[in-house]
This record gives C-alpha cells, structure tokens and sequence, in this order.
C-alpha cells in the first residue's frame, strides 16, 4: 500500500483502478445530484404504487373470499341435494316394500277367509252327509218297520 498509483476515473468510461496488487471496480455515478424534490417524488409515486398493488392484492383476495364462498355455497347444495335424492329414494323403496307388505297382508287374509269359508263348506257338507246319512237311517229304520210289518202280517 506505500506503493500506491492511481489512474483518472472520467465519468464516461468505466475502469479499473489499481490500488497496489488490487484491482477494483467501481460504478460511476453521475456527476450533477439530483434534486431532493425528484427525489420525494419518486417515493410518492412508489408508496402509491405500491398502495395501488396493495388495493389490487385486496381485490384479488376479496375476489378469491367471493369465489370460496360460492363455491363452499354450490358443495353445500350439492351435498343437500344428495342426501334429499338418498332420503327420497329411500323413501320411495320404503313406500315399495310397505305396498308389497300391504298386498301380502291383503292375499293372507283373502287366503285365510278363503279356508274358512272351506271350512264351513266342509262342515256343511258333513252336515248335509250326516242328514242324509240320518234321513237314509231313518228311512232304512221305517222301511225295516214296514218289512216286518209285511213279514208279519
């Protein structure tokens, strides 16, 4: 570092300045500042940037809140819907089994009557039998009494 040289930086060209066994690199700035105002300026129209960018990530989000929500509003239909179709259906097949279990019932008792009403034509018949077998003893009995009558006689 004793040794030291350097060379004239101009503001058009860019080059190295050699500092002993260093060399180095540097940006130019332009010479004439600019003013504080400019300055100021450029930050305003920066924060209204990015006050901007913000209103619009605010709409996006509000946007994407509105799309969520309908969205969840169309999977809640759709989930009611499917449990009234479950419930309709199983109230139709449980309306198919009672109608089923109606018209067994109805054919049970129309079964049931109708082995009554042949149990009374049963008991009819032996009834009627068991007259014509009494009238038949009957008339065997008189036609007995009237042949041992005709014997005797």
């Amino acid at each position: 570092m004793g040794n030291e040289r350097s060379e004239l930086i101009s503001a058009e060209s860019a080059e190295y300045v050699r500092s002993g066994y260093t060399q180095m690199s540097y940006i130019l700035l332009p010479t004439t500042a600019a003013p504080a105002t400019d300055l100021s300026e450029q930050f305003a129209q920066l924060r209204a940037s990015i006050s901007q960018q913000s209103i619009k990530q605010m709409r996006t989000q509000i946007s994407i809140g509105n799309m969520q929500n309908h969205l969840l509003s169309r999977i809640n239909d759709l989930e009611k819907a499917s449990a009234n179709a479950r419930t309709q259906k199983d109230q139709d097949l449980q309306g198919a089994v009672m109608t089923k279990m109606v018209k067994v019932a109805a054919m049970v008792e129309v079964s049931l009557l109708l082995k009554i009403e042949a149990n009374l034509d049963l008991e009819m018949v032996v009834v009627v039998v068991a007259e014509v077998s009494f009238q038949g003893k009957e008339e065997a009995v008189v036609l007995n009494k009237r042949l041992e009558i005709l014997d005797l006689g």
